[in-house]
C-alpha cells in the first residue's frame, strides 16, 4: 500500500496489484489479501485499482503449478472478482485479462538453466468464463497481450460478444517466451490493435 500511495503522489493514475500474504510476504492469490490491500488503498488515495487475475503460481519441486492448486486455477483466479465486488470498499475498477497462454521464464546463463518452467494455460472457454464473470460484476477487463496472437484472440472474443467497447489493451514486450521488446514489434503491436478500438474506444498501454 505504501508503494501505491507514493506512486499516486508522484503522479500515477493506475495501480496493478498482485497480492501477498502479509504474514509471510509470499505471493498468494487469495481474496482476503486483495481485500486488505484494496480497502487500504481506497482509504488513502483516489487511484484506479487494477487487480490481477493472472494469479501468482506456486513452486513445488522446481515447477510452477497452476491447475493443481484450486486458487490458482482459472476459476480460482477469477473467483476473487465476485468476492471483492460484494463490498464497495474493495471493488476493483479494472482487472487483468490474460488473452491466451503465455510462456514466461528466466534463463540463468551461469547455471545454463531455465528457472521458472512456467506456462499459464488458458483455453478459449477459460477466457470466455473470465470475460463473463467480469461483465456480470461490472469490472472492466484490461487485455494483457504478450504476442500478436493474443490481440487476435481479443478480436475474436469481441466479435462473439464476450468483450465490449471500450477495449483496454496492455501489450507486454520483452518477456522471455514472448515477443521481443523492439521498436518494430512495438509498431507491429500498435498496428494490429483492432480498428474498432480507435478513438474514444481505444486505450493501449505498453510494458
Amino acid at each position: 500500500m505504501e508503494a501505491t500511495v507514493e506512486a499516486y503522489e508522484a503522479g500515477a493514475s493506475i495501480v496493478h496489484l498482485h497480492p501477498r500474504n502479509p504474514y509471510t510476504g509470499k505471493g498468494e492469490n487469495r481474496p482476503e489479501w486483495y481485500a486488505e490491500a484494496v480497502s487500504g488503498i481506497r482509504e488513502r488515495c483516489d487511484i484506479i485499482v487494477n487487480v490481477s487475475t493472472g494469479g501468482m503460481g506456486r513452486r513445488v519441486d522446481g515447477d510452477w503449478l497452476y491447475k493443481e492448486i484450486p486458487e490458482e486455477s482459472v476459476k480460482g483466479r477469477i473467483g476473487v472478482i465476485p468476492v471483492l465486488v460484494a463490498n464497495p470498499e474493495t471493488k476493483p475498477d479494472i482487472a487483468s485479462f490474460n488473452a491466451g497462454s503465455p510462456v514466461i521464464d528466466i534463463y540463468n546463463r551461469k547455471t545454463d538453466e531455465f528457472l521458472l518452467k512456467f506456462v499459464m494455460v488458458q483455453s478459449f472457454p477459460d477466457m470466455v468464463h473470465m470475460a463473463q464473470v467480469m461483465k456480470e460484476h461490472g469490472v472492466k477487463p484490461e487485455l494483457e497481450c504478450y504476442d500478436i496472437g493474443m490481440i487476435n484472440n481479443c478480436k475474436v472474443l469481441k466479435e462473439l460478444g464476450y468483450l465490449e467497447e471500450p477495449l483496454y489493451f496492455q501489450c507486454v514486450l520483452g518477456v522471455l517466451g514472448q515477443i521481443p521488446a523492439t521498436v518494430e514489434n512495438l509498431q507491429y503491436n500498435d498496428h494490429d490493435v483492432p480498428g474498432f478500438g480507435v478513438g474514444p474506444s481505444y486505450l493501449v498501454e505498453i510494458n
